[in-house]
């Protein structure tokens, strides 16, 4: 997986298209039109997260270690110029680093304790606008290891596309010293939560 830029604080992920997510545009909270023809009327489909099509992928920084986790299940739900909602539970026992001993040395109580914290939950949110057109700001709560952080993450929506529902990426960097993981001085990660769903009934 290609290195990200830190979405915290300069990252700029190119967003793949406002009209993806099922309306034209996107205002922000501030009411900054980045589009036109939004149309407000329209209901905000609720969505599933697809867990088979849904991952978490990360890249330690200074050591170059790389993972994924699989199987992120939950909803989400977005509307122009209102607050969204996400939550997305990630299961930790499904870490894959390519690396069984590092994989074990991780999920051990000395970094994400899985046997007592075995769920990372991303629960948010609001949009707002990015620093051009198409970008949008996530803002949300990130869970993990028994403790939160307000987390801000680049939203990139990932358009409908033959075997593909609609859903979008979110690209961050974390400190692993705030859910208290490991020995504090391990540096940045980036991250990146790769959600897609399909409207349901609710």
């Amino acid at each position: 997986m290609a290195r990200r830029k830190p979405a915290t604080v300069t990252s700029s992920l190119a967003a793949a298209g406002i009209a993806a997510a099922g309306f034209a545009g996107f205002v922000g909270v501030s009411g900054s039109a980045h589009a036109e023809a939004i149309d407000l009327e329209a209901p905000a489909p609720v969505c599933a997260i697809d867990p088979a099509r849904s991952s978490v992928s990360f890249v330690h920084r200074d050591s170059d270690i790389r993972g994924r986790f699989g199987g992120v299940h939950g909803s989400f739900c977005f509307m122009p110029d209102m607050p969204g909602s996400v939550r997305a539970e990630i299961p930790l026992m499904s870490l894959e680093t390519g690396r069984p001993d590092l994989d074990k040395r991780l999920l051990s109580s000395a970094w994400f304790d899985a046997a007592a914290h075995p769920t990372a939950v991303l629960r948010g949110g609001q949009l707002g606008p990015g620093d051009e057109p198409g970008v949008c700001v996530f803002t949300g709560d990130l869970s993990l290891h028994g403790r939160s952080r307000m987390v801000h993450a680049e939203l990139a929506w990932m358009p409908p596309a033959a075997g593909r529902s609609s859903g979008f990426e979110l690209a961050l960097t974390i400190d692993p010293a705030w859910f208290d993981l490991g020995d504090g001085s391990s540096g940045l990660v980036d991250v990146v939560v790769s959600i897609e769903g399909a409207a349901t009934t609710v």
